[in-house]
Parts: C-alpha cells; structure tokens; sequence
C-alpha cells in the first residue's frame, strides 16, 4: 500500500471514529477537529459517502447506522406506516414515492405517498408490474441472494408491457449486474410509456429489506438528472434503513 493510500485509510477510519463520538459533524468541524485541510476532509468524506460508510442530512455528516448495526429486521413486520422519510422526499423533490418488497416472486407495495404529499392505501396490494418492468423490482432483484435472484429470473416470462421493457434474458442479466454495481434502478417507460421512475434498495446487515423509488412523468425526470435524482435517493434509503432500525429495536 502506497504511503498516501495508507495515510487516507488511516484518515478515513479517523473520521469513522469521530463520527461514532459525536453522531452529526459539519465537514468544517471535522476537518478542524483532525487537523485536515478542507481538500483532504471533502476527499475523503466523499471516498466514505461512496462506500455508504456515512450519510449526508443537510451539511451534517453521520455514520449510516444501517451498515454498522447488526439488526434482524422482518419486511412482514415492519411498520411501514410509521415511516416519516417518504414524506421528507416528496417536500425535496416533489415527485410519487413508493415503497415495496418481493414477496412469493410478486412485487408487494407497502407504501405510496404521491406528490402533493398525500398517503395513497395500498393496502399491500400486489403491483400490476411484474420484476423485470419496473425499477423497483430491478433493484430488489439485483441486490437478492443469487438463490433468490436465480429462481425469480428463470420463472420470469419476460412478456412486455411497452416497446422499452426488457425481453431477452441475456440482457436482462447484464442489466442487473450493472445496477448492483451502479446502486439503483431505472424504469425507463418500461411499465408505462410517458413515465419513469428511480430506484434503491434499503439494506440492512448487507441484506436487501425493500426498495425505495421515486416515480414521475418523463418531462419532470429527464435523463439529464438521473445522476442528481439517483444520488438524492441513495441518501434517502440510508435514512430509511436508519428508521426502520429504529422502528426494530
């Protein structure tokens, strides 16, 4: 290991310490409180966020408690209605939010809350669009087992429900690994034409509990703010995680 590679494992591990001590530090207070520059801090806070090590709530840095807590948390008794993040993200972005899980291979909605702020009754009502159409069931299936993510893909049909949807399952194999890579999921009108919608999962222990997403209208997520939007959400889930670990205890 290079010596500056070390000195920033070193500094990185600093901060994560530092964070544990004091749960919400502003970049400028961190950065005083181990004698870094302000190049160094920002560096190396963004080399953490990346690895979702911390989060970023306003200008707060925090640990994300999602990955450093061991946690046993059941999608069948999670509270879903207590959850205040979707509410947060809909002030944010002013876009649907949705949250789900993959139950018996079938895409489960436990929560909606649209984008004037008003909760929807789901119900957990089964969702019309099977895994392969949607981003949400995208990003569940991407981060699953590769048990689970085996058996799913090979009961999948892939009949279409627009032009844009994925039928070939070579591709749609390829498709997933990059979101596992990438860390969230794009339904590019693939359920419905004129539509798109943005999604991440929430992880606990390394273990996929759910998917969180956000849906609009292709005029209000163009393509050109996916890279914003996708980040915004990523935030987001961690928060989630953070709540439903709460919600456990």
């Amino acid at each position: 290991m290079k010596s500056t590679e070390q000195r920033t494992l070193q500094n990185g591990l600093r901060m994560l310490e530092l964070l544990k001590q004091h749960p919400k530090l502003k970049a400028t207070d961190i950065g005083d409180a181990l004698g870094l520059s302000s190049t160094s801090t920002y560096r190396i806070l963004a080399i953490l966020q990346e690895y979702k090590l911390i989060s970023k709530e306003k200008s707060y840095f925090q640990l994300n408690q999602a990955f450093f807590q061991t946690v046993i948390v059941n999608p069948k008794k999670i509270p879903w209605q207590e959850l205040k993040t979707p509410f947060e993200v809909v002030k944010e972005i002013q876009e649907n939010v949705y949250l789900a899980v993959i139950e018996d291979e079938q895409l489960i909605t436990k929560r909606i809350v649209n984008r004037e702020g008003i909760e929807i009754d789901v119900q957990s009502r089964k969702r019309k669009s099977k895994v392969h159409h949607s981003a949400i069931g995208k990003v569940l299936l991407a981060f699953s087992s590769d048990e689970d993510q085996k058996d799913i893909i090979n009961n999948i049909d892939f009949s279409p429900m627009t032009s844009q949807t994925f039928q070939e399952k070579d591709l749609f194999l390829r498709h997933i690994q990059e979101i596992n890579k990438r860390g969230y999921a794009i339904d590019d009108e693939e359920t419905e034409i004129g539509m798109r919608c943005i999604a991440t999962p929430i992880l606990i222990n390394h273990e996929v509990v759910a998917a969180f997403a956000i849906s609009g209208s292709t005029e209000n997520i163009s393509r050109r703010k996916f890279n914003q939007l996708s980040k915004k959400i990523i935030n987001y889930s961690q928060l989630v995680a953070e709540e439903l670990i709460h919600l456990s205890r």
